[in-house]
């Protein structure tokens, strides 16, 4: 038999919207210090029982309540924060939804101590759905909400809350979200009678970052900012190398709500870019200011993801910020730590020597000439490996001609282990692996030539190579002919077998077949990852080929050699980290080298 339909009870849609806004404890905590922050709240006082289970309170000193507006603030839909659906389009405030306050008197008793400064202060009961408005005792302007018995009425929601730890951490981390962007408020947090977190009205994000967060140091982050007319970002990055523990710290702000967007996430790590290792994670703490006309929060009852109008804008300003932002804060470390450099730096040393470099490498082969004939491949190849030869030779003029330069080389600077080059600055040690800082030289170069000339020099080989495939990988290869152009590979697919005919001239020294399977297989996995753009395609081939191009951990350098290497690395953009993101510097100082020694204790 067909059911009739029925307007359902108000107390049944209060609690249905409440599976949607009352998720938790924590879901509660967020919606009340929204609305304490909404009221102009400078000092916020949250007192938990039981983790939040039992009960939850939230103490302000915000505008208060006069009586009308406290008969009004637990009805659904009752709010004023909008008036009208052209409001839905500009929310200056955090907690909007009207449902919020009466949702949660819905499964939950809720108390309200408040006082406007001018009327008379209020107590608001509610229980079971019903409401008693009475004078109450007096307290300073503010407002005070408990809500206890949490779930006490819904035992279906209640019986899914998780231990007292896990809903803890869920109350911890809502309470970070807010507080990290509202650094001018002072906030308390007080668990079981026990004030467990303080963090005092601080001057800017920065100085409130480091009160949640000790183990982080003022040095530790870069600065990172943007400014249109109409966009504003700023906030701060964890360079690479340093460490905040295991897990990162990852925080968007949009308009001073704490929001999660993975479109925003991978901008930051393609910023980023190559400075970190693949499985590693930035951490961030990013301030965006947006006009509210230009994205939607309520796409989520929580208000937790949120939706824009030019999502492919707002994604590449982030990338371009952090980009600048990494790659000006590393290439300022390196000179703080290695001044020495700057005694042999040449006389077209900064940003354009290694450009220079590059471009040196392509100036024999001009591409829209045809290529040369068989005949004169040889002489056409011997040229290209004299020219390359040259620029591996490419001394700064001072320490070719001296060798008081040479003695001072050696006096700067020490390999061991035929691996690893010590250098000492002021009060700290410094140890440079070779081939990451080789490494790290090379892909600048390759990727200078590629944008510039379009592609990469070549070197015919006289014997073709052979690489067994299948079909799968037949079919990759042909849909991939493009790029791997590009980067100086030329092939033909014959049945089960690719002919490699050319290969990049950086890697001429190296296994042409090892270093087409590598790039085979970072195709495959590009594939699998659905990563499809240039940028970090070509980003990977290159660094595979940058890594089988350079120097090797077990060669002895010489000298005049290691200056080289670090005065290239001086000039690489990102001179802290290998392409795959390993670091290139380790640096320990002075203090615990002595206090391994036990000279200090």
């Amino acid at each position: 038999m067909q059911k009739q339909i029925q307007l359902l009870p108000s107390d049944l849609i209060n609690k249905i919207a409440a599976g949607e806004v009352v998720e938790r404890p924590a879901s509660i905590l967020k919606e009340l210090l929204e609305n304490s922050i909404d009221a102009g709240a400078t000092d916020i006082a949250i007192e938990l029982e039981n983790s939040g289970i039992d009960s939850i309170s939230v103490s302000d000193n915000g505008t208060g309540m006069s009586k009308e507006n406290a008969k009004m603030a637990l009805l659904q839909h009752a709010t004023s924060k909008i008036s009208q659906v052209e409001d839905l389009d500009n929310i200056h405030t955090l907690g909007f939804r009207g449902e919020a306050l009466a949702s949660i008197a819905s499964i939950s008793d809720v108390s309200i101590h408040t006082f406007d400064g001018e009327t008379t202060p209020l107590t608001i009961i509610s229980k079971h759905g019903d409401m008693e408005i009475k004078d109450g005792p007096a307290r300073n302007r503010g407002t005070t909400v408990k809500s206890s018995r949490i779930f006490g009425n819904v035992p279906a929601r209640r019986k899914f809350l998780k231990s007292e730890n896990t809903e803890y951490r869920y109350i911890y981390d809502t309470f970070l979200n807010i507080a990290l962007v509202n650094h001018d408020i002072r906030f308390r947090l007080i668990k079981n009678g026990k004030q467990v977190q303080e963090l005092a009205k601080s001057h800017d994000h920065k100085q409130r970052i480091m009160q949640a967060f000790p183990s982080i140091k003022a040095d530790d982050f870069s600065t990172v900012n943007y400014q249109d007319a109409k966009h504003g970002l700023d906030g701060y990055l964890l360079k690479p190398g340093a460490s905040l523990g295991s897990i990162p710290k990852q925080y968007f702000f949009l308009n001073n709500r704490f929001i999660k967007n993975s479109l925003l996430f991978k901008a930051v790590k393609e910023g980023y870019a190559t400075a970190l290792m693949v499985q590693d994670q930035p951490s961030f703490f990013i301030y965006l200011n947006i006009p509210t006309a230009e994205f939607d929060v309520n796409v989520h009852p929580r208000k937790l993801e949120v939706r824009f109008e030019n999502s492919n804008q707002i994604y590449g300003l982030i990338k371009k910020a952090v980009q600048f932002s990494i790659e000006k804060s590393t290439q300022v470390q390196l000179k703080e730590r290695l001044p020495q450099i700057d005694r042999y730096k040449s006389s077209n040393s900064g940003k354009n020597d290694i450009r220079a470099k590059a471009g040196a490498a392509q100036s024999f082969l001009d591409f829209k000439k045809p290529m040369p004939s068989i005949s004169s491949s040889l002489e056409f190849t011997k040229d290209l490996l004299n020219e390359t030869n040259k620029i591996s030779k490419d001394f700064p003029q001072e320490i070719r001609n001296t060798n008081q330069s040479i003695s001072s080389a050696m006096q700067s600077y020490m390999q061991i282990f035929d691996t690893y080059i010590l250098t000492v600055n002021d009060d700290s040690l410094l140890v440079i692996d070779q081939h990451a800082a080789h490494e790290r030289i090379n892909f600048e170069k390759m990727k200078i030539a590629l944008e510039e000339q379009g592609m990469l020099q070549k070197q015919d080989l006289l014997i073709p190579e052979q690489l067994s495939i299948n079909e799968s990988e037949a079919l990759l290869l042909r849909e991939r002919n493009e790029i791997l152009q590009k980067i100086g590979f030329e092939y033909e697919i014959n049945n089960s077998k690719c002919i490699i005919n050319s290969i990049p001239l950086l890697i001429s020294k190296a296994d042409p077949l090892k270093v087409f399977s590598e790039i085979l297989a970072e195709l495959k996995s590009g594939e699998e990852q659905e990563t499809t753009s240039w940028r970090r395609t070509s980003d990977k081939l290159i660094s595979t080929m940058a890594c089988h191009a350079s120097i090797k951990a077990g060669k002895k350098m010489a000298p005049i050699e290691i200056e080289t290497l670090l005065k290239d690395m001086f000039n690489c953009k990102l001179p802290y980290s290998c392409p795959h993101g390993r670091p290139i510097i380790w640096e320990i100082n002075q203090k615990e080298i002595e206090k391994r020694m036990r000279r200090i204790l």
